[in-house]
């Protein structure tokens, strides 16, 4: 089997065997802060978000402040209401951004 890489040429076996072995060394991140870190990674403005709601430099407190407002003014009755208000607030502040 030969590999081909994007630009149409073939790699050497001498190459394969050199990114197995590179690839073999990365374990990732081991500490809780490293993989606090890693996970932010390819977080560049947080507008599809779904876990870093809050980005460093943001105040946690503003966000819930945000939520429990859109919920007083929207008053939802029920369950798909209350998820459409929260959904609301949380796009709202995504784009605040």
């Amino acid at each position: 089997m030969v590999a081909v890489e994007a630009a149409g040429r073939a790699r050497s076996e001498a190459q394969r065997e050199a990114s197995r072995k590179n690839g073999a060394k990365s374990r990732g991140p081991i500490t809780p802060a490293g993989k606090a870190r890693a996970s932010r990674n390819a977080l560049a403005h947080g507008l599809w978000a779904a876990v870093h709601l809050v980005v460093p430099g943001e105040d946690p407190r503003a966000l819930e402040a945000l939520r429990a407002g859109f919920a007083a003014d929207y008053g939802p009755r029920g369950i798909v209401s209350a998820c459409l208000a929260d959904r609301l607030a949380l796009t709202f502040w995504k784009l605040l951004r």
